[in-house]
């Protein structure tokens, strides 16, 4: 009940404070907040609604497909060292390459449509949440592992009992950082796309 009080004191400062620039600048650039509300409200019904709706599709999707490549390959890097000094080089090149950059090469390649969108924001998801769980998987104790072998389990059956339910929470965590900036491509990729 606290945080929904703290989340409305929040709320509610943000629009006053929001009416009180607006009232101060007299601008067409910054509406007033009720306005943008009713025009919202407006909107919802139509065309909105649809568009949110494949907003949100492409995002479920790149985070799909970015633990569908990222989760295998982040648990092969952090759990087998040769497989890490073969692909760590690449992955930790490729991170920091702005993928903003390389909008217009991946338009060329896939064209204006969905695809499009859907690889920018898989892009921005999967070095994230492929290096977390590296490094989750890495910062595991080796003991766990060596005693789950003695006992005679299986490379997967390790993976799918030890590693899995530890990596969670950096999984999590970084889908949690990295949805943020994914939101902020999916806009510019859809405006520029348009």
């Amino acid at each position: 009940m606290k945080k929904i009080a703290q989340g409305l004191g929040i709320l509610i400062f943000t629009l006053v404070l929001w009416q009180i620039i607006a009232m101060i600048l007299s601008t067409p650039i910054l509406p007033y907040p009720l306005l943008v509300i009713q025009h919202f409200c407006i909107s919802i019904p139509g065309s909105l609604a649809l568009h949110i709706a494949y907003s949100m599709m492409r995002i479920a999707l790149s985070v799909l497909l970015s633990l569908v490549i990222g989760l295998p390959l982040g648990i092969a890097i952090g759990y087998s060292k040769p497989l890490s000094r073969w692909l760590s080089p690449f992955l930790y090149l490729a991170y920091p390459i702005p993928k903003l950059a390389l909008l217009p090469i991946i338009m060329l390649l896939f064209g204006l449509g969905e695809t499009t969108k859907v690889i920018m924001i898989l892009l921005i998801l999967f070095f994230p949440v492929t290096i977390a769980i590296a490094g989750s998987v890495r910062a595991m104790s080796k003991e766990i592992f060596q005693t789950m072998k003695a006992f005679g389990l299986s490379d997967m059956a390790i993976a799918r009992h030890v590693v899995l339910p530890g990596i969670i929470p950096s999984v999590l965590d970084s889908l949690k950082v990295s949805l943020g900036i994914a939101l902020s491509i999916l806009f510019f990729s859809e405006n520029y796309g348009t």
